[in-house]
């Protein structure tokens, strides 16, 4: 399953047409690739596995604006000390992910 929680904004067509090639090629990765543990969990290894996914339409040039100055580090980014309404928001969601993720559960009683 994937969920975007929150999706990049745009204001190009360039941008949203991107994300959207983005989804549809690892969507038909996804349906073709035996063993995902071949790709690596960073974004190289992310660019290697929906190159697979591409069609004879799509266009790989699409996902030059989305790795862009990506350097592939799962490493977390330190931020700093958040100001009092970032931290007043990222509590109120804290408490919003423990109350439950309404996709998850509509899939796990779809597959039941």
């Amino acid at each position: 399953m994937v969920e975007f929680r929150r999706p990049p904004g745009s204001v190009r067509s360039v941008e949203g047409t991107s994300w959207a090639e983005l989804m549809e090629s690892f969507y038909l990765a996804a349906l073709n690739v035996p063993c995902i543990e071949d790709y690596g969990r960073d974004v190289a290894g992310l660019g290697r596995f929906v190159e697979l996914g591409l069609g004879p339409h799509s266009n790989p040039d699409l996902f030059v604006s989305i790795f862009a100055n990506k350097d592939g580090s799962m490493d977390p980014l330190l931020l700093g000390e958040l100001s009092a309404s970032d931290t007043q928001a990222f509590e109120q969601k804290t408490i919003q992910d423990e109350r439950g993720n309404l996709m998850l559960e509509k899939f796990r009683d779809y597959i039941d």
